[in-house]
């Protein structure tokens, strides 16, 4: 879980592109499962280079943002910048 294994492709004009100000990110996933269907006001904002779906978030809500790998480990810079931005959320109480 604390190394790289692949790049993700964030989708431009989604709220994690907004945060992550960046088209790519080298993640750590190793996963088994992935999301096909997309729930009532979700879209996919991050892809494997294979089209598997990497990031979701909601349309409705300020911070509702959902990533298949860990940023907790740090493994690209801009993993940081996802943790700032829900801390800066919390604060204002999910306002816009």
């Amino acid at each position: 879980r604390n190394e790289p294994s692949h790049t993700v492709n964030i989708k431009s004009g989604t709220k994690l592109f907004k945060i992550v100000k960046n088209e790519k990110m080298f993640v750590n996933s190793a996963h088994h499962q992935a999301v096909n269907i997309l729930g009532k006001n979700l879209i996919a904002s991050a892809f494997s280079d294979d089209g598997l779906i990497e990031g979701i978030e909601s349309i409705d809500d300020i911070f509702c943002i959902g990533v298949q790998w860990h940023p907790e480990f740090l493994i690209d810079k801009k993993d940081i910048e996802i943790f700032k931005s829900f801390i800066q959320s919390a604060k204002n109480g999910n306002k816009k």
